[in-house]
């Protein structure tokens, strides 16, 4: 398929089923950047996620991919509709779950994504390092509140002792 297709197009053919996802999405690999490919799959997917928020989705294809592992034992059926739905479009959800978490990534990283100055393993590495980075922040300033607070206090223990 040539890339000059439009995404109406594309639509369409997932419907009529004359193309499957991944025939699409890896013919227009250098044309298509992330956060289009994932749009298409929700559509392709939406008869499974509808009504779902991303990290919902996001969570049911962690553990699609757990389950073809062989980490993760049982799929509830919801899951197991998505797994099958993955593996009929040829769908890998190893790949289609690293997409979903690049979707709750900052828009610094987004924007470098976009720009194609970082790759998707780096750029959810740089995304789990900033919502480290993040939490950190909170927790120190938690501290120093609580620092705060308790210096404030006078403790028994510090109370001068008469001899």
């Amino acid at each position: 398929m040539s890339p000059d297709y439009t995404y109406a197009a594309c639509i369409t053919m997932f419907i009529n089923g004359k193309n499957t996802v991944y025939d699409f999405m890896e013919g227009g690999h250098n044309s298509l950047d992330i956060f289009t490919k994932i749009e298409k799959v929700k559509i392709v997917l939406s008869p499974v996620i509808s009504g779902m928020t991303d990290k919902e989705v996001q969570a049911m294809l962690c553990h699609c991919w757990h389950y073809k592992l062989e980490r993760k034992k049982d799929l509830t059926p919801q899951e197991h509709e998505l797994f099958d739905l993955l593996l009929k479009n040829g769908l890998s959800s190893k790949t289609i779950y690293h997409w979903f978490c690049l979707n709750v990534a900052p828009d610094h990283i987004k924007q470098k994504i976009r720009e194609r100055k970082i790759s998707v393993v780096d750029a959810i590495s740089q995304s789990n390092a900033w919502r480290k980075l993040k939490t950190q922040r909170g927790s120190v300033r938690l501290m120093e509140d609580i620092r705060e607070v308790i210096g404030g206090l006078t403790w028994k223990s510090q109370e001068p002792t008469q001899d």
